[in-house]
């Protein structure tokens, strides 16, 4: 899995990163003094030559100073702290410029510009404007060597020494000396504060200009990667002063975080900032290996970001409280960062139109592949021949066809599939599997899914029987399994027990050297298996209630069990 980015890279290298820079901004940029400094033109100066003291304003110029990854780790690291010094904004015009170069088409000044950044000594400002998705963005025309126009939504137009300004064709960019003739800036605000600029061009000079031509969207889709980095970096920030907060904040005699309201909350954040940096690593390595698709795994994280991070600092508002909305809490300025910060470039709904249409339109081929890795990769191709003949499309348009209840599982596919290995892919070799790695396993489900293949083995009750089961009940079970051969249905809920399992009344009783089982299961998965996964009671008096529930293996054929359309009797 190595690629350009790697030279210089690694994860435990990536890990010292997040840390220094968190170090360095809790040093110097501490939360409580953030509202102030951000206001303060000298402040962002100084906090700006700081990271470039720690080489953070090179990012972008080659493999060796870093790229996406680590400028996403920074930008994480930025919106914990509230601190808008325009790392983003320099990544940009490093990688832009760093392009522009290895076509042979960098003029001098921006040599210079690079420079200046990595001493920093200079500070740029990207304006998209003409390459920004969104309409309102402005736009900027460059006639005889001037600039005319407006852009809008510009970050650190104060403290720029220089504006770096996609013209209307959308893929120039137009080099501006900031305190020029010609340039005015002014404050715009957004959700009743300041920090965004509308830029007004009137015949200012332009130092240079560089063509992108097919890197404009690529542009686009980084800036999206770092955007939702800086405001994972925010709704992590509130989400940790929030658990902190329902620790120590009592109602009614016990703390808030005792309430399941509360913590349901709080696990849904958990899960889906979780979610957001995983897919922010996912798309940013993708980008940084230089895949042909990189951006439709950006686009993804965009649509994702979007509404899982303003959900999130909703659910985290609604965990504090009022005291949330109250503007000498901390709490607020996360809110409006990742509001803010998801709202630009167009916002979610441009990339779930063009996801849609390329999945919709083109069905599971537009998805792309991911990088994990040579073995993965030899995997996947043999996968993909294989599928093609055992599952071809004539033969899943049939199996399509089947009634409901039969377009689940095909037994002549799952005896093919069994005869490859494949379902033991991950399993250990002492019973019977490849103990092949996660990421094999990742690859194995995708291809599956894509080519629209029917179930096969039983994943959740092989594990269980290797973990737990004893050394009869694995030789006699596994390797049935392994070879696609029985299918296991989950029997679980009843009437008065759903997610609440610890509920169930289905009893089991040993009696005469065999268990007696009686009960009621309903909304049982795959009813029509060769076996039932029964939760079953088999110590009424333990305490907690769940330490009396045993799991059985029994045959749906058993004698005593009766089906019904909406519900099974077991009476044995």
């Amino acid at each position: 899995m190595n690629g350009p980015a790697d030279v210089g890279f690694d994860e435990q290298d990536r890990a010292l990163l997040r840390d220094s820079v968190r170090g360095f901004l809790e040093q110097h940029w501490p939360p409580g003094h953030a509202p102030a400094r951000t206001q303060d033109s000298e402040a962002l100066r100084q906090i700006w030559r700081g990271l470039a003291g720690q080489g953070l304003t090179a990012l972008g110029c080659d493999p060796t100073a870093g790229g996406l990854r680590e400028a996403a780790i920074v930008m994480q690291a930025l919106g914990r702290a509230s601190c808008p010094a325009p790392i983003a904004d320099a990544f940009l015009v490093n990688q832009t410029l760093a392009a522009a170069e290895h076509a042979g088409a960098l003029a001098p000044a921006f040599a210079a510009l690079r420079d200046g950044l990595g001493a920093g000594t200079s500070i740029v400002c990207m304006a998209l404007a003409g390459a920004d998705p969104d309409a309102n963005a402005g736009t900027v025309r460059q006639v005889h060597g001037r600039a005319c126009g407006q852009a809008n939504f510009v970050e650190a137009a104060d403290t720029a020494t220089h504006l770096f300004v996609a013209l209307e064709d959308g893929h120039s960019f137009a080099l501006l000396d900031a305190g020029s003739s010609g340039v005015d800036r002014s404050m715009q605000r957004a959700l009743g504060s300041d920090g965004l600029w509308r830029l007004d061009l009137d015949d200012a000079p332009v130092i240079a200009t560089v063509d992108v031509r097919d890197k404009g969207e690529a542009v686009v889709g980084a800036a999206r990667v770092l955007l939702a980095a800086r405001a994972l970096g925010a709704a992590e920030r509130a989400f940790e002063l929030a658990v902190d907060y329902v620790h120590t904040r009592r109602q009614f005699g016990r703390p808030v975080g005792a309430f399941q309201a509360v913590q349901h909350k709080l696990a849904d954040n958990l899960i889906a900032l979780t979610g957001v940096r995983l897919a922010i690593e996912n798309a940013a390595e993708h980008h940084d290996r230089g895949a042909h698709e990189w951006q439709a795994f950006a686009d993804a994280l965009w649509s994702y970001a979007c509404g899982s991070l303003r959900l999130a600092t909703l659910n985290t508002h609604h965990v504090f409280g009022a005291i949330g909305y109250a503007e000498d809490h901390e709490a607020p300025r996360h809110f409006r960062c990742v509001h803010l910060d998801t709202t630009r470039l167009g916002g979610a709904r441009l990339v779930n139109e063009r996801l849609a249409s390329r999945f919709l339109d083109h069905g599971p081929a537009a998805f792309p592949d991911f990088d994990l890795g040579p073995e993965a990769a030899r995997l996947r191709a043999e996968l993909r021949v294989w599928l093609g003949e055992h599952w071809p499309a004539a033969r899943r348009e049939a199996f399509e066809q089947r009634d409901a209840t039969h377009r689940e599982f095909d037994p002549d596919f799952a005896r093919e599939l069994g005869a490859t290995g494949w379902i033991g892919l991950a399993w250990p070799q002492a019973h019977g599997g490849m103990a092949r790695s996660p990421l094999d396993l990742l690859v194995y489900m995708e291809e599956m899914e894509r080519a629209g293949a029917p179930r096969a083995g039983a994943p959740v009750q092989a594990a269980a029987l290797m973990l737990y089961g004893s050394p009869d009940q694995q030789r006699r079970y596994l390797p049935e399994i392994l070879r696609g051969e029985v299918m296991y249905g989950m029997f679980y809920s009843e009437p008065d027990a759903g997610s609440d399992l610890a509920s169930i009344r289905t009893s089991a009783v040993f009696e005469d050297g065999m268990w007696v089982i009686n009960g009621q299961k309903i909304w049982t998965t795959t009813y029509w298996g060769d076996y039932m996964w029964l939760a079953a009671r088999t110590d009424p008096q333990a305490r907690p209630q769940h330490a009396g529930i045993s799991m059985f293996l029994l045959p749906t054929d058993t004698p005593g069990i009766t089906r019904h359309a909406h519900a099974h009797d077991v009476r044995r």
